[in-house]
This record gives structure tokens, sequence and C-alpha cells, in this order.
């Protein structure tokens, strides 16, 4: 799986991943256990570092569940570009330029700095916004925009 907005895969398909932020969760994860293990002589301690280690490992468990995040499939005879979009716990959608009401990036302001979030305002099958960061995605969310705006899916709808 290759996050590089460049990368072609089978043709006119790319996905996109948190695959870093994943394996750091999971090294965390299991070294807060080992900790835990290490300080099983304090109960309170115990009790909040094996909350950490289970939380950091849920976290990865959702995560590598969800991956890809975000992918473009190929364009099917019937159909024209697709999204798949799978949520954090794992739900699963396939969207369709119909289902797109507008893509867009939107800078919001976090600790001093402005980040970008791709948003994909949907209208069918439910009327939803999907918000994607950074961190969601593996990789700066203005690349996947102009990945989705060049296979056809809506930049502005007026």
């Amino acid at each position: 799986m290759h996050n590089d907005p460049s990368y072609t895969q089978g043709g006119d398909s790319w996905e996109w991943s948190p695959q870093a932020a994943l394996w750091v969760a999971a090294i965390g994860g299991v070294i807060l256990s080992y900790v835990t293990y290490i300080v099983r002589s304090e109960p309170a301690g115990s009790l909040l570092v094996s909350t950490a280690a289970f939380l950091l490992l849920f976290v990865a468990f959702c995560g590598y569940r969800a991956t890809p995040r975000l992918a473009v499939l190929r364009p099917h005879p019937h159909h024209g570009p697709r999204i798949r979009f799978r949520s954090f716990l794992g739900r699963e959608c396939v969207l369709e330029p119909r289902h797109v009401v507008e893509v867009r990036v939107l800078r919001y302001p976090r600790l001093g700095r402005r980040v970008p979030m791709l948003e994909i305002e949907l209208n069918e099958p439910e009327d939803r916004l999907i918000i994607l960061s950074r961190w969601d995605l593996g990789t700066e969310p203005d690349q996947v925009a102009d990945i989705l705006w060049s296979v056809g899916f809506t930049r502005r709808k007026y």
C-alpha cells in the first residue's frame, strides 16, 4: 500500500491510510503493557498504565481494520470513478460522483497554526460530512483533493 499520490495501483486507483501512526500506537501499547507488568506492585499506577496500553492497542486495531481509510477505485464501465471510505470502526461505503456534493480542503486553526482538512460532503445515501486530517490519510489533504478533483469529483457546487 502506497501513500504517494503519484503512485498508481492497478491502473487508476489510489489508497491512503495512516501506516506510520498505527505502528507507533501499536508499539506504544506493547511497551505500556510491559510497563504494567513492571509496576504491578503499585495498584493505582498499574491500572492507569494498563488503561493507556489498552487504549493505544484499541486505536491501533481499529486503525488497521479501517485500512485503507480512503481509496479511489478504478472506473467501472457502468459507474465511472468511485471512492471507498472506511470509518474508524471499519464501516465501509462506496461513493459515486452523484453521491458527492463537494470535495474541498479547509484550514482549521489548531495550536496556533492552520491545519488542512479534507471535507467530502455527501447527499446520498444520507446527508453527512466526512472530514479527514493528515493523520487519517497519511499524506497531505491537498494532494488527495487534487486527485479526487482530477478523477471527476466536484470541486465546488454553486
